[in-house]
């Protein structure tokens, strides 16, 4: 069965901050691993808004940012 895909729009600006916050995230997770780790923005949507995976909605776990970043496509 194929895959569905969403896109969604959002304006630069907003873009622009997830993508600063993604950086800083694949930061943290090189300084955790001690390995560069990318980080998909589908991945950081979910880190910030998963209460989870985050302690406050504003501090966000690093071991399970590692652990998110590491698990595959299927592996969800």
């Amino acid at each position: 069965m194929a895959k569905k895909y969403v896109f969604v729009r959002m304006p630069a600006d907003v873009y622009n901050l997830y993508k600063g916050i993604k950086i800083k995230m694949e930061a943290d997770i090189e300084k955790v691993a001690g390995k560069p780790i990318p980080l998909t923005m589908p991945k950081v949507f979910k880190a910030v808004v998963s209460p989870n995976l985050n302690r406050n909605f504003i501090e966000v776990d690093l071991n399970n940012l590692v652990d998110l970043a590491k698990k595959g496509r299927r592996g969800k």
